[in-house]
């Protein structure tokens, strides 16, 4: 075995059940080790004020199990697949073949002729033409492979090393290398059964400067496992009666599960995680070498009703998409300049101004006892169809230039395979049953007649 397969080849990895029946003896063993604990969320209600939300009656969602998240990065960093990890970001360019081009001066009376000399003629002294001089006529493409030779994370690189250069942090030698440790996230609720009500909620991370090859594989165990998140539990509606003597609207409900998903993320995104992301935390990495390093949020992949949860957006509301503001009634247009052109110039952002709105709003909800979908607050975010909750990462790291608008990126998985092209192909097996049955079959042993890709079947 090759000492590079060695390190994709680990032990059987430990069957930790993650459910409200896993082991709190586990979970402290190390520092980087699971937690439980549990997030407030303060219930508002129409038309009763409060002197603030510190002040409004309060529910604690238990049961949110965890890992600090600079501890997993951390751990990450220390294992020996550190090794293949690609620290250093580039560009990757491909030349295309150099083409000859004769000299310009050669014209076609001076070309010389391809017939070859005699032998009593004088050979050539300094009248011959220059050789063909290789020209390229096709400048280097760039190509996109891997994520660590993206711009994102190129300019965040740049802005890591320009600190480095410029503004290490004291104690700091020149021995310790600065780099960015660039962290993808993916977050997805699971139906565990097919009878009963048991779901999973995890929330996984990847580090960026591993292959996607060796990333993607099962056995690499290259998948972070960093929390799991409960679902508003039916208690809420009891604690809020016992609050204010009436059952929770559903328009309280939704903010209330927009917001648990916020003071989750707001747990993860703790002191120490934003004092490593300003200044680095020191690390000796898995191959041995000391790096100060910067942990940087790329990516977030999602199904759409997460995405709307993240960003802090309304479920199909008027502007359906997190990434630019198309309204719902101009979705058809999808594909024309028409459309391209409000993707470009009508970008979501997440503007200071939005930030102090979604303050001013709260206040409005628990201060003044404003209701969470009114008239009132409608007015002001129906036309960005934004929920009044404001996102953690918004919190937490737009003041350092962070966008989570620009961190959501397609999910390939919810959008296209089981999105997109699902229903295509249910559109299309619909028209082939209305043809008859023996045409379904037809296509079924079409199917059954394909190879299988290594192990898979169809």
């Amino acid at each position: 075995m090759s000492p590079y397969e060695s390190l994709l080849v680990k032990d059987e990895p430990e069957q930790v059940s993650m459910s409200h029946h896993a082991s709190e003896a586990y979970m402290s063993q190390t520092a980087d080790g699971w937690r439980r604990t549990s997030v407030t969320l303060h219930l508002p209600k129409t038309r009763v004020k409060h002197e603030s939300e510190a002040s409004a009656p309060s529910f604690e969602v238990p049961g949110v199990v965890y890992r600090p998240f600079l501890a997993a990065i951390r751990a990450a960093y220390e294992d020996p697949t550190a090794l293949l990890l690609h620290n250093t970001p580039f560009q990757l360019l491909f030349s295309p073949p150099t083409n000859t081009a004769p000299d310009a001066s050669t014209s076609p009376s001076t070309a010389p002729s391809h017939t070859p000399p005699s032998s009593s003629s004088p050979a050539p002294a300094y009248n011959a033409p220059a050789p063909p001089i290789p020209v390229n006529l096709n400048p280097p493409e760039r190509l996109y492979s891997e994520l660590y030779n993206t711009n994102a994370l190129n300019c965040e690189d740049a802005a890591v090393q320009q600190k480095a250069q410029e503004d290490r942090e004291p104690g700091d030698d020149a021995s310790i290398e600065y780099a960015v440790a660039g962290i993808i996230l993916y977050s997805d609720s699971t139906h565990l059964t097919n009878f009963g009500m048991a779901s999973l909620w995890p929330i996984y991370f990847w580090l960026v400067s591993l292959s996607k090859y060796i990333r993607a594989a099962p056995n690499t165990f290259a998948t972070h496992h960093l929390a799991y998140i409960p679902g508003l539990p039916e208690l809420v509606k009891m604690a809020y009666e016992h609050a204010y003597g009436v059952a929770p609207t559903p328009t309280v409900l939704r903010f209330c599960r927009r917001e648990l998903m916020q003071q989750i993320w707001l747990l993860l995104l703790d002191d120490q995680f934003m004092q490593a992301y300003l200044h680095g935390f020191i690390v000796k990495c898995g191959d041995g070498i000391t790096r100060r390093l910067f942990p940087r949020l790329l990516a977030y992949s999602a199904d759409y009703p997460e995405k709307c949860l993240i960003a802090c957006i309304k479920y199909l509301g008027r502007c359906p998409c997190p990434d630019c503001l198309v309204e719902k009634d101009k979705i058809h247009l999808m594909g024309t300049k028409r459309d391209m052109a409000i993707r470009q110039n009508k970008r979501c952002e997440d503007t200071p101004w939005l930030q102090r709105t979604l303050v001013r709003i709260r206040g409005w909800i628990f201060n003044r006892g404003l209701a969470t979908e009114g008239k009132a607050i409608e007015a002001v975010l129906n036309a960005t169809s934004t929920s009044p909750n404001q996102s953690a990462f918004s919190r937490c790291l737009a003041k350092y230039g962070f966008d989570i608008y620009r961190m959501l990126v397609p999910d390939v998985m919810h959008e296209i395979e089981l999105g997109t092209w699902k229903a295509t192909m249910t559109h299309l097996v619909r028209i082939l049953t209305c043809i008859g049955p023996s045409v379904v079959n037809e296509l079924n042993i079409r199917y059954a007649s394909i190879p299988t890709f290594g192990r898979d079947t169809i």
